[in-house]
């Protein structure tokens, strides 16, 4: 599963910002691995960096804004009756996440659709949120990572001397490259003497690593938390 998905988005290159094309192509690679047409609704489990249990979700719309939990009609589009749905933003921290869209009051999503740290959630209607990705950062907190702060790495890791050509994440990172370095949270240019480039950039995408990558990493204010190994 994991590979088809990455086989379905375009090439990217280091230090290149990730864009709503992008992820346009993950919201279709993920409709594509669903084999149904329309708006399926559907999860995929993760296979590393955020746990066995992290996951890919498929969902027809997200909240833009707090709102009542009942009725069809989300985000300017109308569901079906059982589709799933995000709500990101309800007034009450704890009542965010995943539901199933009724024409009276939501259904909690069930087990089978279980968000932790780390899932991605993937939005392919709605007039708002239409093909966004959302990724799972802290408690009741969603993040979007489509966004200008997105940047491309070749590797992440704890630390490195900030000198030269080092190996990160058993990754070879020549002159040139962009490695993501959580001791200080800050993405750096390989170099004669390594040059900060972004600090806490809200969202990462490290393309290799036999830890790290390829992978996103979301940032929740304290740390970098991953994707549950989607790209792999």
């Amino acid at each position: 599963m994991n590979s088809q998905i990455i086989e379905a988005i375009p090439p990217i290159r280091k230090g290149e910002v990730i864009t709503g094309d992008w992820c346009t192509s993950v919201s279709n690679a993920i409709r594509k691995l669903n084999g149904a047409a329309g708006r399926p609704s559907q999860v995929f489990k993760g296979a590393a960096g955020g746990g066995d249990d992290a996951m890919v979700f498929a969902v027809g719309a997200a909240t833009k804004a707090a709102m009542t939990q009942s009725g069809l009609t989300v985000d300017g589009i109308v569901l079906d009756d059982g589709e799933l749905l995000l709500d990101k933003d309800n007034a009450t921290a704890g009542d965010r996440g995943l539901y199933y869209a009724r024409s009276g009051t939501w259904d909690i999503a069930d087990e089978d659709a279980k968000i932790v740290l780390g899932s991605l959630i993937s939005v392919y209607d709605g007039v708002t949120n239409n093909d966004t990705l959302w990724i799972y950062t802290a408690t009741n907190t969603f993040a979007q990572i489509n966004a200008p702060s997105t940047i491309v790495v070749k590797a992440k890791a704890a630390s490195a001397t900030l000198s030269g050509t080092q190996t990160v994440d058993t990754i070879s990172c020549a002159a040139g490259s962009l490695v993501l370095l959580t001791n200080t949270n800050t993405v750096y240019e390989v170099a004669a003497t390594w040059i900060p480039r972004y600090v806490q950039p809200k969202c990462v995408f490290v393309t290799s690593g036999s830890a790290n990558g390829p992978l996103i990493f979301g940032w929740n204010g304290t740390s970098y938390i991953g994707s549950g190994g989607v790209f792999t």
